[in-house]
């Protein structure tokens, strides 16, 4: 539930950053417009979706593992952009826009990537409110992900205008400016799609879960070389053999 509320005292005056810092801490608090916006902390499959998103592209993009790097990749920041304060899902920064990275509780720097995740108690001021503080701030690319209908809307920045190039659905490819140079199934981000793949890969035993060894998986267990055996009545003759510095160990059958 999204509540909008005047400052504490000050019906006839704009929310600050004061009344953010006095919302209870176990609600998000955003001033968008001089009105101050809270709501609670989201709902587990929404979380699922945010903490998804930054899973497939932080590797590639945050850490350079596996793709190109050169991004600052953050959870829940918090922005300070003009008189408005907003804390989008996930926001990036490419290291050419932000060079060092900050050492304080909020960013003034505008994103170059922002990333909502739709709920019934945000999607009205993230797709109205949000939309239009983040083009107005030049944030080049918007990510608009919805858990209830399973849809990713990727926005980009066009001469002030937000244009839609690509929307999509279900499990279909995620590779999109400005996370193109990698690809990931937007089914991963719902809980259903996790579940299905994991079933499936518990069905499949190592074929799914590690196919470059399922060859060697399957291949019939060689049978152990055979016991040595030894005549009751023959002779045993030890030997040594050197181990640590200074000492010797007897090896014998028995």
């Amino acid at each position: 539930m999204n509540v909008q509320a005047a400052p504490r005292g000050q019906s006839q005056c704009k929310a600050t950053y004061q009344d953010v810092l006095d919302a209870a801490p176990h609600m998000v608090a955003e001033v968008l417009a001089g009105t101050l916006h809270v709501q609670p902390r989201p709902a587990m499959r929404h979380a699922r979706a945010s903490s998804g998103i930054g899973a497939k592209i932080n590797p590639a993009f945050d850490y350079g593992d596996g793709g190109p790097g050169g991004w600052w990749i953050l959870d829940e920041p918090e922005l300070h952009l003009g008189d408005d304060i907003m804390v989008p899902n996930l926001a990036g920064w490419r290291r050419e826009t932000m060079p060092d990275f900050p050492d304080s509780a909020h960013c003034a720097i505008p994103p170059d990537w922002s990333c909502e995740v739709l709920s019934p108690s945000t999607r009205r001021i993230d797709q109205n409110e949000k939309r239009a503080i983040y083009a107005r701030e030049g944030v080049s690319h918007l990510w608009f992900v919805d858990p209830d209908a399973k849809t990713l809307e990727s926005f980009e920045l066009a001469g002030g205008r937000w244009v839609l190039p690509a929307t999509l659905a279900e499990g279909a490819p995620v590779s999109l400016p400005p996370f193109d140079a990698i690809s990931f199934p937007l089914d991963a981000l719902w809980p259903e799609g996790a579940s299905a793949k994991g079933d499936a890969a518990e069905e499949n035993g190592c074929d799914q879960a590690c196919p470059q060894r399922a060859t060697q998986c399957h291949q019939a267990p060689k049978s152990a070389p055979p016991s040595p055996s030894f005549e009751t009545n023959a002779p045993v003759a030890s030997r040594e053999m050197s181990g640590k510095v200074g000492e010797k160990f007897i090896l014998a059958p028995v």
